[in-house]
């Protein structure tokens, strides 16, 4: 069973992790895991590699979801961070090109978990953990500058439409990426958010 895992790790994941260039050793240490999204997160000094998949528990016993970071090591990938995840994971994307957060969704049964993970001072730090009821948004308000990043969180409220109510987004919580996490900016009406 051991190699068939193997096999279909090389088999799916083969051509991410071929871009993701020399990923020696990651494989071995996924063997007893289901992996359920990988992706690369671009660093300036070289790429780490986030793995979302079911894995033990910090106890060793339950299968749980688990937050997974390897980075470059002299005999190939090693761990660098790990955590337990939530209920099921949403998607995992970098919020710009190079050496910017990872933006980690989660589903957790009655909305969205959105946490952000960023390398400050050379170590993996969660940067944002908060929620929203649908997917944020990534905003560059800068279009000349990359580094700049905003993330807009949907606030709910029940609005009339048609004589029925229904929940839709009313208010739009703000963070803005200060190189070391996201601060609060300030919350806005959810039609003016892209106009600050």
């Amino acid at each position: 069973m051991r190699y068939l895992a193997l096999v279909l790790m090389t088999t799916f994941l083969g051509p991410s992790l071929a871009r993701a260039g020399d990923l020696s050793g990651l494989g071995n240490q996924l063997l007893d895991m289901q992996v359920r999204a990988m992706t690369p997160w671009r660093q300036n000094d070289g790429d780490m590699q986030v793995v979302v998949a079911n894995a033990p528990n910090d106890k060793g016993r339950d299968t749980v979801p688990r937050l997974l970071f390897f980075g470059r090591a002299p005999n190939g990938m090693a761990l660098q961070y790990s955590e337990e995840g939530e209920i099921a994971p949403v998607a995992v994307f970098q919020t710009n090109s190079v050496g910017g957060p990872l933006l980690v969704i989660w589903g957790s049964g009655t909305g969205l978990i959105v946490r952000a993970y960023a390398l400050v001072n050379g170590k993996i730090q969660r940067v944002l953990d908060d929620g929203s009821f649908r997917m944020p948004e990534v905003i560059h308000p800068n279009i000349s500058d990359d580094s700049t990043v905003d993330i807009v969180l949907a606030e709910p409220g029940w609005v009339e439409v048609n004589g029925t109510k229904e929940k839709r987004a009313t208010a739009a919580r703000r963070y803005r990426w200060n190189g070391s996490q996201f601060a609060k900016v300030g919350t806005s009406d959810w039609a003016k958010r892209i106009a600050r």
